[in-house]
């Protein structure tokens, strides 16, 4: 008996429910009510039944500011590779930065190169760190002597490293503990080849041997500063700190390992070739006439920086007495690229992408 109640008092609740009137909008978009017992309306999807009304007006602000946003991304996109980098130079302060006794900046809106003070006295060739921050460079001393020394951008805090004989070729790791570069080794006499390529740990002071009559770009670690590439006996060559053995990776010279880690790039008979870091896979960049420099990679990897000959319909705007050559920039993804700067052969600088907040413009 009280089982069969609660069969009566479900069976009265649900009938109830069922009586009630449901509102639905029909296919001729009127609003009509389904009583109990009528035949199904055909319901049809209305976005004004899920959509509350003081909601409508900041969604179709958000779909219009989606319009837009996607427009101009594409415009962005399939902007000229010097278009691009002024407008991220004024966005951030990106630039290539070189050192010869002195910082020097690339302008790219238009194409000029900017020298900044005198950091440090008596020096040559220096290497600016990733980050911007520091300058390792060689500096010369009393009775024709040379050491390494560290300074900040600004020339503030100079640090001089003794026992380090003429170094050049330097390369920074990416969190500054560690220095690549080449030694000049007067126990093998004082003429070419007499020196070793090495990695020196700044805050230990200890030195690796790697190689000899080897040499190292600016862009040379991994990101995780494991291993380096670099260029011995014209072959391309990885080293790898922890087992403490190199391996080659094939013909060519001047390699540059990818910001993010998944290739270096390196030169052979004017032509840019990248190769994953365990040689397994190898592909052609682009080809160059007259190249002069390994590529340096920008941040994120798609431009890419190098310095070759002036080509024939490219006057020189220097002295006649010296080969025209210019800093180019190319966009990898689309092969967009421009030339930034007029440089003489007489030097090429090792260059280094870097943000510096002087140039930013907004």
């Amino acid at each position: 008996m009280r089982s069969e109640v609660k069969t009566r008092a479900f069976s009265v609740r649900t009938t109830e429910k069922i009586r009630q009137p449901a509102s639905f909008r029909d296919a001729g978009g009127g609003r009509a009510e389904q009583k109990f017992g009528d035949p199904p309306i055909r319901h049809v999807f209305d976005p004004h039944d899920i959509i509350p009304l003081e909601m409508r007006p900041k969604i179709i602000k958000a779909l219009i500011i989606f319009f837009i946003f996607t427009v101009s991304v594409q415009a962005v996109a399939n902007e000229p590779v010097r278009n691009e980098l002024v407008r991220l130079q004024n966005q951030s302060g990106l630039t290539l930065a070189s050192f010869y006794r002195s910082i020097e900046t690339v302008r790219f809106s238009d194409r000029s190169l900017s020298e900044g003070k005198e950091l440090l006295s008596m020096t040559g060739e220096g290497a600016i760190s990733r980050d911007g921050t520091e300058i390792a460079v060689e500096q010369w001393r009393p009775q024709h002597s040379t050491s390494l020394s560290i300074v900040k951008i600004d020339g503030t805090d100079p640090k001089e490293i003794p026992g380090i004989a003429a170094p050049y070729g330097i390369c920074w790791s990416y969190d500054k503990s560690k220095l690549a570069m080449n030694e000049q080794n007067l126990k093998r006499g004082t003429t070419p080849p007499n020196d070793n390529l090495q990695i020196f740990n700044i805050a230990s002071r200890d030195v690796v041997v790697v190689d000899v009559r080897a040499s190292v770009t600016s862009q040379c670690w991994s990101p995780d500063g494991k291993k380096i590439a670099y260029d011995a006996d014209d072959s391309v060559r990885v080293y790898d700190m922890e087992q403490k053995r190199w391996q080659v990776l094939g013909k060519g010279k001047d390699a540059t390992w990818s910001t993010d880690g998944n290739w270096i790039a390196f030169l052979d008979d004017d032509v840019y070739y990248a190769i994953t870091p365990s040689g397994s896979d190898r592909k052609e960049l682009f080809k160059v006439k007259g190249a002069m420099s390994g590529l340096w990679w920008s941040p994120d990897s798609r431009i890419v920086a190098y310095v070759s000959r002036n080509k024939s319909s490219e006057p020189p705007l220097i002295a006649v007495d010296v080969e025209g050559v210019r800093l180019r920039v190319r966009r990898l993804a689309d092969q967009s690229e421009d030339w930034v700067a007029q440089l003489s052969d007489v030097h090429i600088p090792s260059y280094q992408w870097v943000e510096i907040a002087a140039l930013k413009r907004n």
